[in-house]
């Protein structure tokens, strides 16, 4: 029921969404009673405070789109299976868009639909692999983090732990992704690849 621990910030939120939470907070668990106060602060300030977390972190800050063209829809599909009730059941703690886990609010997790707008991959990759040792004591568990072990199920991407992980990473960035669109129909207007 407490604030989140900014240890890591850096490495874990992209810039442009960290920006406009920091101006303008919203929940991001909103079922908890604990609010980011909004402080106020200038552009300049704000950017100040980016370039603080990027720092503290040694992260060089680049800029992050995602859309569904770029991720591998194989590996997307696997990490869907992956979260799965016959598999992780990710979905018994983490919230899905609108989709609520059962159980009491405050064991809920962090909605993976938000994943794409506010987390670097790389740190939910590094989440994935061991979330014990960016966050000691978290609920989440460690399903991959014996490095000598296939920890993964042997039926998914033949057991093999690294995809495995790259899998959930892009499932994860897939949630809450609009459908990808074809050349041909954006905005309703013949895109000028579609007649070459």
């Amino acid at each position: 029921m407490a604030p989140p621990n900014l240890r890591g910030e850096g490495k874990k939120v992209q810039s442009p969404w960290l920006f406009r939470f920091l101006k303008a907070p919203s929940p991001i668990r909103p079922w908890l009673k604990v609010r980011m106060p909004t402080f106020g602060l200038s552009d300049g300030e704000t950017e100040a405070a980016l370039r603080y977390f990027a720092a503290v972190d040694h992260k060089q800050v680049p800029y992050t789109f995602f859309d569904r063209s770029t991720l591998d829809p194989t590996l997307v599909k696997a990490g869907e299976l992956l979260t799965s009730p016959d598999y992780l059941q990710c979905f018994s703690c983490h919230v899905r868009g609108t989709q609520m886990p059962q159980g009491a609010p405050d064991s809920w997790a962090p909605n993976l639909a938000m994943a794409a707008q506010r987390l670097y991959p790389e740190w939910v990759l590094a989440w994935i692999h061991d979330p014990q040792k960016l966050l000691p004591g978290t609920k989440m568990p460690s399903f991959y983090a014996d490095p000598d072990a296939q920890d993964g199920p042997p039926d998914i991407l033949n057991g093999d732990d690294e995809l495995q992980m790259r899998a959930l990473r892009d499932y994860v960035m897939s949630i809450g992704l609009p459908e990808a669109t074809k050349p041909a129909q954006v905005a309703g207007v013949e895109h000028p690849a579609a007649t070459q």
